[in-house]
Order: structure tokens, then C-alpha cells, then sequence
């Protein structure tokens, strides 16, 4: 299932169910997973670390921690990545949670939460444009 199918706009006008967030968090997860997965895949086709820190610490522990550090923009700095290609992955990997939380999040919680007030209730002064 697509996150599309999971969340469209079918679902959102019947309302979603538990399963529907547990499948936005489970993105969410995989899409962290994955760009683990090319660190890894990058660590191993590249001539040196993909960290700058030296010692061994191209371990899939390591490039699990740094993806889901990434994806929250949290950043420690504990791990950073030593080249262009590993500095521009994280970048895009930090852009690409960014935007999934502020597209598919919010859409799938206004469709999972009951209404906060009865649509005849009047909107607040500062909606009213």
C-alpha cells in the first residue's frame, strides 16, 4: 500500500483509523531505514569512512542512529558525515522527514481526531478573512 493509498483523500473524508496512523509512523520509519540503508550501501562502495570521526564507527548501529538523528533534525554531532555525497544524503534525508511530517502528519491526525468544536460554531475573529 502507497502512502497515497494510506492517507489519500478517500481516507481523510471517512475519517482514519488506527491503522492509517500506525502507517504514516511506519513510513516514517521505513524512509529512515532506507537512507540507513544507503549510508551503509555508500560506506562500503566508498574508498574511505563515511564518518568523520575516526576508528570503527561505519557499523549499522551507528548509520541507524545517524539516519533517525537526521530524519528528527535533533543532530548531536556525535557522528557527521566525512564526504560531499554523505554530507548531501543527510541533507536531503533531513529535508524529506521535514516535509513528510509537515505534509502526511497533520493530515492523517485531523482525520484521526474527533472534531474539536460542531461545524455551526462560529470560526475565531482572526479566520474570518
Amino acid at each position: 500500500m502507497s502512502s497515497r493509498a494510506a492517507v489519500g483523500p478517500s481516507a481523510i473524508e471517512a475519517g482514519a483509523s488506527a491503522t492509517t496512523m500506525f502507517g504514516v509512523l511506519c513510513i516514517y520509519l521505513l524512509i529512515g531505514s532506507l537512507f540507513a540503508f544507503v549510508y551503509g550501501v555508500v560506506s562500503s562502495v566508498g574508498s574511505g569512512n563515511f564518518f568523520a570521526q575516526q576508528g570503527d564507527v561505519d557499523t549499522t548501529k551507528n548509520f541507524l542512529y545517524f539516519s533517525f538523528v537526521t530524519i528528527t533534525t535533533v543532530g548531536y554531532g556525535d557522528l557527521t558525515a566525512g564526504t560531499s555525497l554523505g554530507r548531501s544524503l543527510a541533507i536531503s534525508e533531513a529535508l524529506t522527514g521535514q516535509i513528510y511530517l509537515v505534509t502526511w502528519s497533520p493530515r492523517s491526525w485531523a482525520a484521526w481526531a474527533p472534531a474539536a468544536r460542531p461545524k455551526s460554531a462560529p470560526r475565531p475573529a482572526i479566520l474570518n478573512v
